[in-house]
C-alpha cells in the first residue's frame, strides 16, 4: 500500500518452512541515521541532519495518510543512503489504523528507548504514537543522546521514567562531545522538542505535518 520515494518497499512475506516468519526488501546502500548521529561532533553537522529527520518525518506522515502507524521509529530505522536519500525501513510492527481495539492491546511491539507512553500501558495506538518517537529521534538528534539512558536501569526504573517523568529540556541535556551549545538549543528546539515528547496523547503535535512545519519555520 505504501509506494514513496523514502520508504523502502517489502516485496514479499511469509512464512518458511521451519515456521518462521520472514519479509523481504530491497536492499540500500548505505547506513543507518544511528551512525551519522554518532559521528556528528559539530554544530553544523548535527543541525545539518535535521533534513534527514524533515525527510523521514515526511515518510511517516505518508503512511499515516494511508492509514498505517509505524510503531518502531528509531534511527536503526531510518537509512541514509549512499545517494544521499533517507529512506524509512521496518514496518514488521506497523499497525492499521482501522484495526479493532483488541489488535490495539493484545500485542505491544516496541524498542523500549523510543516507545510512547500508550504502548507500554496497553493503550490506543495512534498517529501520536509515531509523534512522540519522532520527538526522541530528535531529542537525540540535537542533543546526542536520548531523554532516558536506559543501558544501565532496570527495566522496570525505564518504563517508571518514560510513565511519569516529563522529558528533561534538550538544551539542559547535551551530550559530552556533540558540538552543539544549550544556547543553539534554547528556546524554539526546546519547545518543539518538549511538545512532541508530552505524556498525554492529546497534547503533542496533532500531526506530523504540524511537527514539520515547526521545525521549518525554525
Amino acid at each position: 500500500r505504501l509506494e514513496h520515494p523514502s520508504i523502502v518497499p517489502i516485496y514479499d512475506a511469509g512464512v518458511d518452512g521451519s515456521g518462521e516468519l520472514y519479509y523481504t526488501m530491497r536492499l540500500i546502500p548505505g547506513r543507518p541515521l544511528a551512525e551519522a548521529l554518532a559521528e556528528a561532533d559539530a554544530h553544523a553537522a548535527r543541525l545539518g541532519l535535521l533534513r534527514h529527520f524533515l525527510a523521514a518525518a515526511q515518510a511517516v506522515a505518508y503512511a499515516h495518510g494511508h492509514g498505517i502507524v509505524h510503531r518502531d521509529l528509531k534511527p536503526a530505522n531510518i537509512m541514509v543512503g549512499a545517494d544521499g536519500r533517507v529512506r524509512l525501513l521496518d514496518f514488521g510492527v506497523a499497525k492499521l489504523l482501522s484495526a479493532s481495539s483488541a489488535d490495539q492491546t493484545r500485542d505491544t511491539p516496541y524498542t523500549l528507548a523510543y516507545a510512547a507512553p500508550e504502548q507500554l500501558t496497553h493503550g490506543p495506538i495512534t498517529t501520536a504514537t509515531d509523534v512522540y518517537a519522532l520527538g526522541v529521534v530528535l531529542f537525540e538528534l540535537l542533543t546526542g543522546r536520548r531523554p532516558w539512558e536506559m543501558e544501565s536501569a532496570p527495566i522496570a526504573t525505564s518504563i517508571e521514567r518514560i510513565l511519569n517523568d516529563s522529558a528533561p529540556l534538550a538544551s539542559r541535556s547535551i551530550a559530552p562531545g556533540a558540538g552543539i551549545g544549550a544556547q543553539q538549543l534554547a528556546g524554539d528546539l526546546d519547545a518543539i522538542v518538549a511538545k512532541a515528547l508530552r505524556k498525554p496523547a492529546q497534547d503533542r503535535y496533532p500531526t506530523v505535518g504540524a511537527l514539520q512545519a515547526d521545525l521549518r519555520r525554525y
